[in-house]
């Protein structure tokens, strides 16, 4: 009897680590995604709670790219339409350029939305003096601009769709500089 009540006690306990582990390989699987998907980009915004704390909206063909802010630091999340809409999982964005001017205080960030190929920019620039910046792209991108706070500070973000190809011989024009675009730069380039 003790014996059974031994080998009883080692199969639960075998059970309840099996069970843990794969509890805990499961939590870093994104597999919302595969099941979890929306009538509107509205009601897919109100699920992964990014609306109330919305700064922009980017339209692009297949795709949105929702501007938030969250713990007082500005994020983005791409919604996109494939059968319903769908919110994109950090697996499925891709950073093609990453650029920090510290001097200036400008950031520039192109991400990709690997599902639909889609290119999204964002350039930040920390507010001086009310001034409003200057720029303009080689693509004639329409750039909107908002204003936010985070920890850094006031920010100007200025924010762009560029399609679903890299621009050949990219360059942004920012209050006069000349900043072009190596897109085999594959790390974040800091100025």
């Amino acid at each position: 009897m003790k014996k059974m009540k031994r080998l009883a006690s080692k199969w639960i306990i075998a059970w309840a680590i099996l069970c843990t582990i794969f509890l805990i390989v499961i939590s870093f699987c994104e597999i919302e995604n595969a099941y979890v998907s929306f009538s509107t980009a509205d009601q897919a915004e109100k699920y992964y709670g990014i609306e109330k704390n919305k700064i922009d909206e980017i339209y692009g063909e297949d795709s949105i790219e929702v501007l938030y802010l969250e713990d007082r630091q500005m994020n983005s999340k791409i919604i996109y339409k494939e059968g319903g809409w769908k919110c994109t999982s950090h697996s499925e964005i891709k950073c093609l350029y990453n650029r920090a001017d510290f001097k200036k205080d400008n950031t520039i960030v192109v991400r990709e939305c690997t599902i639909t190929g889609e290119l999204y920019i964002s350039v930040i620039c920390g507010k001086k003096d009310n001034k409003d910046f200057q720029i303009s792209d080689t693509q004639n991108t329409i750039f909107t601009k908002k204003e936010f706070v985070n920890k850094n500070g006031e920010q100007i973000s200025y924010n762009g769709y560029l399609g679903k190809e890299k621009p050949k011989n990219y360059v942004i024009y920012l209050d006069g500089e000349e900043i072009s675009i190596d897109w085999n730069e594959s790390d974040i380039m800091i100025v």
